[in-house]
C-alpha cells in the first residue's frame, strides 16, 4: 500500500467504499423481502403488491434515476481517509 499510486489509492477507496455500500444495500433488501413474507398473510388482499411496496428503502429512487458520481479524495475526511486505509490494510490491500 505504500508503493500506490494517488490514482491506485483513489480506485482502491472507491472500491471499497462501494462494497462496503453494496453489503449494507444487500441486508436492508434482504430485511425487506423477510418482513413482507412474514406480514403477508396478516395483510388484506390487494394492500400490498409486493416487497417495494412495504417501505422504501433511500436508493429505490436513486436506482430509477441512475445518476453515477465519481467520488474523489477530497469527498472524505480526513478520519474516513485513515479508517478506509486501515480497514484494506487489515483486509490485505
Amino acid at each position: 500500500m505504500d508503493e500506490m499510486t494517488p490514482a491506485e489509492l483513489s480506485a482502491a477507496l472507491i472500491f471499497r467504499m462501494r462494497y462496503d455500500e453494496r453489503l449494507n444495500r444487500e441486508g436492508w433488501e434482504q430485511a425487506r423481502v423477510v418482513s413482507f413474507y412474514a406480514m403477508a398473510p396478516h395483510l388484506k388482499k390487494g394492500t400490498v403488491s409486493g416487497y417495494k411496496d412495504l417501505f422504501t428503502l433511500a436508493w429505490d429512487k436513486d436506482e430509477e434515476s441512475k445518476e453515477t458520481r465519481i467520488l474523489t479524495p477530497d469527498d472524505f475526511t480526513e478520519d474516513q481517509r485513515r479508517r478506509i486505509i486501515a480497514d484494506l490494510r487489515k483486509d490485505g490491500f
